[in-house]
C-alpha cells in the first residue's frame, strides 16, 4: 500500500489552513474601507513639492504628541505611534502621499488610524468613529500649507 499521496494530501491541507490563517490576520490588521471612510480619511491637494505635505503632515504630527516611527519620501510614507498617555486612542497613524496620475503637482494624502476595538460592556466589539479627528488633521494640514505659501 502506497501511503505518498495520503501524506502529501495532509501537507497540502496543512499548507491551506496556514495560508488561511494569515489571510484572517492580514485582514484583522488592515479591515476593508469602504468608500465613506475613504473620503473623510483623504484629501487631494496641489502643491509644487510634495515634500510640503510631509513636512507639515509630520509637524501637526509632533504638535499632538506622536512619534515618528517611519518616514520614506520616495512612496510617501509617514508612520507613528501614539503618545502613551493616549495609547487606548489609537495603534498608530499612517500618512500615504500618492501622485495623482496625470495631474502634474496634484497629491492624494490619506491619514488612516489602526485602532483597537473596545468592547460596549455586553461583549461586543465597538470600532471607534475617528472622522473628527481626520477633520481636524486636514484643517491643520490646510493652515499648514497656507502659512507656507504666505512666507
Amino acid at each position: 500500500m502506497n501511503r505518498t499521496p495520503r501524506k502529501s494530501s495532509i501537507a497540502a491541507l496543512l499548507a491551506l489552513l496556514a495560508s488561511l490563517q494569515w489571510q484572517a490576520a492580514i485582514a484583522e490588521e488592515f479591515p476593508p474601507v469602504d468608500g465613506a471612510a475613504e473620503q473623510v480619511q483623504s484629501r487631494r491637494y496641489q502643491v509644487e513639492d510634495p515634500m510640503q505635505l510631509l513636512q507639515a503632515s509630520i509637524a501637526i504630527l509632533q504638535d499632538i504628541r506622536y512619534v515618528v516611527t517611519k518616514s520614506e519620501v520616495d512612496p510617501g510614507l509617514v508612520v507613528a505611534a501614539p503618545p502613551w498617555s493616549s495609547c487606548r486612542c489609537s495603534k498608530s497613524l499612517t500618512i500615504s502621499l500618492q501622485e495623482l496620475e496625470g495631474r502634474e503637482q496634484n497629491y492624494l494624502v490619506r491619514l488612516t488610524m489602526s485602532a483597537p476595538e473596545y468592547n460596549n460592556g455586553w461583549g461586543n466589539p465597538v470600532t471607534p468613529d475617528h472622522t473628527d479627528f481626520y477633520q481636524d488633521f486636514f484643517t491643520h494640514l490646510d493652515r499648514e500649507l497656507f502659512k507656507e505659501r504666505q512666507q
